[in-house]
């Protein structure tokens, strides 16, 4: 075959430089070997198969390969597909190659294990952030048609699908769907700390509150061919009592066990009251809660009893010193609730007010002798000062009733307004708190610990850890907490870094996230952000030697 001069010429020049240099002249083109999982596109006949000519590496003819990430890109999921749009950039920003054949493609900037999970929808918390990668990256778990002409299975990070039963087994065999976090939670199987049985179609009330699950939710064997059992939830029968219970009456009495008894105990019957209520001696008070055989001592609750006095079946304490009548002074309601009729403590300096009324007389007369006078000025003249006197110094001389009321001691009736005027106003984020997230019972006395309610330093830092790790308490002058934060958040969404520092962000600095300048370092076994002496000059951020694994990138 003739060849044109031209032509003739440009072949002859190609085949001496490459007789002449070898590879040394394709090594003027390629910047270096390329990486194992991509060897066979090796040779200038090959560039074009990743290079856009005179463009460099093309992010589509990347994905033509690596099918089954562009799907997952296509279809929003993992940490491609949720990549924010204007983050998404050309793949070799990411994974450089002509690095040579052991060059690792994938580039971790804090590390395989530091890499932040979340980013892919699929937060690791409890157990899940103790694993290792592999564990769940495997081909076990992996989707079986994950496919592509470049898919290696047992290197890549796809194909897992963030369902709880795409890793697990089923351990309930489908009985109650495949939503696992209705029940459970990513800390422990057992139990299932989300489940409430309130929700479900038996809610459990009495005694069956404390039943172990295992006494109504048996083992069955499991049919599918496996050899283990499994714990029964549905088609289990419950509408009546003896689906579980064995009837003691044989039935003589009839199927509806709920006529006499409740959930509360076999032995507590649930209608005594209501047929009692058809005798002469109605039930109240106390009564209502006494078991049928503390009277009925015979096992016939039919037969008639003698109650016309209350010594038929209670002993007088008295001796009946005091006369026969004891509903002069006592009720039903309790042996030491004293009726209004038999003594009126109205009459008295101290009328009983709010949970006085419900005292037992020996709480306080001690002695024996109800007549006896007791002071009773102050309310530390019968309770503890739980306080240990840190509100002495106030005006009222820290008098009990200032903060609480005789209905209860607990909560307090001091108010967000009372707190207005101490010393510490809340404001802000403060007026979220509960009272016990600042007073703690960090004090204690030979009684034991009490509450903290007078703190002498009300600075930021007497409460709240420095985070900073003291960078602008020792600076000169110091700073305050109050200086860049406020009370009603901690960070800072409108930070003015030309206002309060002597380093104005101009042009493109505007929009360099602040972790890009401000590092973390660990100080003292804390990792702290660094915000003061950082690197102001240019050559502090800018220039230097290229980091590894950019080699290459221009095409």
């Amino acid at each position: 075959m003739r060849c044109s001069g031209r032509s003739a010429g440009s072949s002859i020049l190609a085949l001496l430089l490459f007789v002449s240099f070898g590879r040394s002249a394709v090594a003027q083109i390629s910047p270096g070997d390329l990486s194992k999982p991509h060897e066979k596109l090796e040779g200038m006949a090959n560039c074009t198969q990743c290079h856009e000519v005179g463009k460099g590496p093309s992010r589509e003819k990347c994905l033509a390969c690596h099918q089954a990430l562009q799907e997952r890109i296509q279809q929003g999921r993992g940490f491609h597909g949720r990549m924010p749009a204007g983050q998404v950039q050309g793949c070799p920003t990411c994974h450089s190659e002509h690095a040579g054949r052991d060059f690792e493609l994938v580039h971790w900037p804090q590390g395989e294990k530091g890499f932040d999970h979340a980013q892919t929808g699929f937060p690791l918390r409890g157990r899940h952030a103790k694993l290792e990668c592999r564990q769940c990256h495997s081909d076990t778990f992996m989707d079986k048609n994950l496919k592509g002409p470049d898919l290696n299975r047992r290197r890549t990070f796809l194909g897992l699908s963030g369902d709880c039963l795409g890793c697990h087994f089923d351990e309930h065999r489908k009985q109650l769907g495949t939503r696992c976090v209705g029940c459970h939670n990513e800390e422990t199987w057992t139990p299932a700390p989300v489940f409430d049985h309130a929700h479900s179609r038996y809610p459990l009330t009495g005694k069956h509150v404390t039943a172990k699950c295992g006494a109504c939710h048996l083992q069955v064997a499991d049919r599918s061919g496996s050899d283990t059992a499994y714990t029964q939830y549905k088609n289990l029968k419950f509408g009546a009592c003896t689906d579980c219970h064995k009837d003691p009456h044989q039935n003589r009495l009839g199927p509806n066990c709920t006529q006499c008894h409740g959930t509360d105990g076999w032995k507590t019957s649930a209608q005594k009251s209501v047929y009692h209520d058809k005798t002469d001696f109605p039930l109240r008070g106390k009564h209502v809660s006494v078991a049928c055989d503390k009277c009925h001592k015979t096992g016939d609750v039919l037969a008639t009893l003698p109650h016309a006095r209350c010594t038929d079946c209670h002993k007088d304490p008295h001796a009946n010193r005091l006369g026969p009548d004891c509903t002069q002074c006592h009720s039903p309601a309790g042996w030491r609730t004293l009726v209004q009729k038999g003594f009126d403590h109205d009459r008295t300096d101290f009328p009983l007010r709010g949970k006085h009324v419900a005292t037992p007389c020996e709480k306080c007369h001690t002695s024996g002798d109800k007549q006896a006078r007791l002071p009773h000025a102050r309310c530390a003249d019968c309770h503890i000062d739980i306080h240990r006197g840190q509100f002495a110094q106030r005006p009222d001389s820290g008098r009990c009733e200032s903060c609480h009321s005789l209905d209860t001691f607990k909560p307090a009736v001091f108010t967000v307004k009372d707190h207005a005027a101490t010393r510490f106003p809340l404001a802000g984020a403060h007026l979220a708190q509960t009272c016990l997230a600042c007073h703690e019972s960090t004090l204690s006395d030979a009684r034991g610990k009490y509450r903290r309610y007078r703190y002498e330093d009300r600075a930021c830092l007497a409460c709240h850890q420095d985070v900073h790790a003291a960078q602008f308490v020792l600076s000169d002058p110091p700073k305050q907490c109050t200086h860049c934060h406020g009370v009603e958040q901690w960070r800072l969404p409108n930070f003015d870094h030309n206002a309060l520092t002597a380093y104005k962000l101009e042009g493109a600095h505007k929009a360099v996230p602040c972790l890009k300048c401000h590092k973390s370092e660990q100080i003292k076994g804390q990792i702290v952000v660094m915000y003061r002496e950082t690197p102001n000059t240019c050559e502090s951020c800018h220039g230097g030697k290229r980091p590894a694994g950019d080699v290459g990138q221009k095409g």
